[in-house]
């Protein structure tokens, strides 16, 4: 039997990864797995499949809202360049790689509010402990 790891938390590697890039670029949004707002990005794990038994190959939806139409795409292609460069990168308790995008940005409405508008794309990734 080839030696075990623990898989880590996908969606937390991926906001521990985006976290300081976003503060950098973007200070007044926030980030988490969880929630929605003004100015907030969400990462949430949507499927994916193992890639050996001590890498998984997650797949993610970003979700980005923002009061602004033009902002809320920067942002989003800023994530999505960002996520697209992981190339081994520590990201707390794992390791993150880009493997491919499903969905690139796109405008749609809010699933919570179709009033307003959210960008979103989704990517899958490869993590691993560090």
């Amino acid at each position: 039997m080839l030696p075990l790891s623990s898989l880590v938390d996908a969606e937390s590697a991926a906001i521990t990864y985006l976290m300081p890039l976003l503060a950098a670029d973007f200070p007044d949004v926030q980030i988490s797995n969880r929630g929605s707002g003004a100015r907030f990005v969400r990462v949430r794990r949507v499927g994916g499949v193992e890639l050996s038994p001590n890498h998984d190959r997650p797949q993610l939806d970003v979700i980005v809202w923002h009061d602004s139409d033009k902002t809320r795409m920067q942002l989003a292609m800023s994530l999505w360049l960002w996520l697209r460069a992981a190339n081994n990168d520590v990201a707390g308790d794992a390791v993150v790689l880009y493997a491919s995008t499903t969905l690139g940005p796109r405008q749609l409405p809010d699933p919570a509010d179709s009033t307003k508008t959210v960008c979103m794309f989704t990517v899958e990734l490869i993590t691993r402990a560090a």
